[in-house]
């Protein structure tokens, strides 16, 4: 029910990428418990570069929302995002 993410904006984040053929998480900012900021311009993200498909995904979700995200490929990987809000810069 938040405000809705827009291109250009930085997403604040939690995380999680699954590498699907390893059955293994990848990475995951819960393990540390400090989100990320992604920014959702097609620059690099200022903590965490996600792929293109990543960040296009999140562009018109609400703040507050769960984001399951398949990457495919010979290495495919499974991202799952709580998007916690927008930096204000």
């Amino acid at each position: 029910s938040g405000a809705t993410l827009e291109a250009g904006q930085t997403a604040v984040v939690h995380y999680t990428a699954v590498d699907w053929g390893a059955s293994a998480v990848a990475t995951s900012t819960w393990t540390a418990m400090v989100p990320a900021k992604v920014a959702l311009d097609g620059t690099d993200a200022t903590q965490f570069t996600f792929a293109g498909v990543v960040k296009d995904a999140l562009v018109g979700v609400p703040v507050g929302s769960q984001v399951l995200v398949v990457v495919p490929g010979d290495q495919a990987v499974v991202y799952v995002v709580d998007i916690l809000g927008v930096f204000a810069e």
